[in-house]
C-alpha cells in the first residue's frame, strides 16, 4: 500500500491487534460471568477502545480493519461526533486507495499499448 506512515508501522499493529485481542477477551469473558459481576465496562469505554483501534489500523494502512473496527464503535455511540469524523476519514483513505490502484492500472495500461505500438 502507498499510505503515509505516521509512525512504526509493526508497533501501531501489535498495539491494535493487541486492543482488539483484549476487547474479544472482554466479550468472551462478560458471555461467560456476565451474570456473576455488579459492574462492567460501560459503551462509552468499548465505543472509545474501538475508536482507537479503528485510528491505529487506518494509521497502518488496514484500512478494512479499521473500517470494521470505527462501524462497532459507532453501533456503541451512534452520535458520537469524533467517531463519525474518523469514518470520514477512513472513508476518505478508502477511496484515495482505490483511486490509487485505479491510477496504477491505468498507467499500466498505457504502457502495454506503447510496448505493443
Amino acid at each position: 500500500m502507498q499510505t503515509k506512515w505516521k509512525g512504526n508501522h509493526e508497533k501501531i499493529v501489535m498495539e491494535a491487534t493487541s486492543m482488539a485481542t483484549a476487547g474479544e477477551s472482554y466479550g468472551s469473558w462478560l458471555r461467560d460471568y456476565g451474570a456473576e459481576v455488579t459492574y462492567t465496562y460501560d459503551t462509552d469505554k468499548i465505543g472509545k477502545m474501538r475508536y482507537g483501534e479503528s485510528i491505529a489500523y487506518r494509521l497502518s494502512g488496514h484500512l478494512d480493519l479499521a473500517r470494521n473496527a470505527i462501524e462497532l464503535a459507532l453501533d456503541e455511540i451512534p452520535d458520537d461526533s469524533e467517531f463519525l469524523i474518523e469514518e470520514g476519514k477512513v472513508s476518505l483513505a478508502i477511496s484515495e486507495e482505490a483511486r490509487r490502484k485505479l491510477m496504477n492500472n491505468n498507467l499500466m495500461l498505457l504502457l502495454r499499448r506503447r510496448e505493443m505500438n
